[in-house]
């Protein structure tokens, strides 16, 4: 069997080496047996087989890698979406409680119908306009300002206003909805609350790069606060 000079094969008696060779062939030497036994006599060159192996390793090696990029691409916009989404749930849950928290420190103006905020006249109780203006100014503040709240306000019933906003892709629910008149039990009494709710389009890369139309490419968070009115 043939080596290459740098081999060694384990014998019953010691160590060949693969200089120690006749001609490439294990030679028969007195005390020392070849195991198994048919390697006696035998010639291969291993040198010409270890280095294919080597090639077909690194060749299967690429192959596994390509198959597992597109998983690993979907993996990490799927991270980076969601990292996305979660701040800018937290940007939404801000503003919503900044303008929980003003209104709940108006007067009861109810029975208004407008408001005047810096020489502007607002169709809506002061009550509902500075808890939008306040939100708005936070959305702006965080760098949500792909979509802008419509300063005009729509009465829905029940002391409760809507803002909707004129924005390319924005039109599909109110940005903002204030409700002034929401009951709740509180130690088994009535009580009256406030709730500000907002929402905002979130646009994902996940669906642009999976490729599949059947993804929508954005989707609306939403978050509520809830404060107590002191009336």
């Amino acid at each position: 069997m043939s080596y290459p000079a740098d081999t060694q094969l384990a014998v019953a008696g010691g160590t060949l080496r693969g200089g120690m060779f006749r001609n490439g062939v294990i030679p028969a030497k007195a005390g020392i047996q070849v195991w198994p036994p048919a390697f006696a006599g035998a010639t291969t060159n291993c040198s010409t087989d270890r280095r294919h192996g080597f090639r077909s390793d690194g060749g299967a090696a690429l192959v596994e890698f390509a198959l597992i990029m597109p998983f690993l691409v979907l993996m990490a916009a799927g991270i980076y979406d969601f990292g996305g989404a979660y701040g800018m749930k937290d940007k939404l849950v801000n503003a919503a409680r900044e303008g929980a928290r003003v209104a709940v420190n108006q007067p009861a103006d109810l029975a208004s119908s407008q408001c005047q905020v810096g020489g502007t006249t607002y169709n809506a109780p002061c009550s509902v306009t500075l808890p939008m203006l306040t939100v708005q100014n936070d959305l702006t503040a965080a760098g949500l300002t792909t979509c802008t709240i419509n300063p005009s306000a729509t009465a829905a019933g029940n002391f409760v206003w809507t803002y909707s906003s004129a924005s390319s892709g924005c039109g599909g629910n109110p940005i903002l909805t204030i409700e002034r008149n929401v009951q709740l039990r509180v130690n088994g009494a009535a009580a009256f609350f406030t709730r500000v709710t907002v929402q905002y389009p979130f646009n994902w890369d996940f669906a642009r790069i999976s490729g599949s139309s059947s993804i929508p490419g954005s989707f609306w968070l939403s978050t509520s606060v809830t404060m107590q009115n002191p009336w």
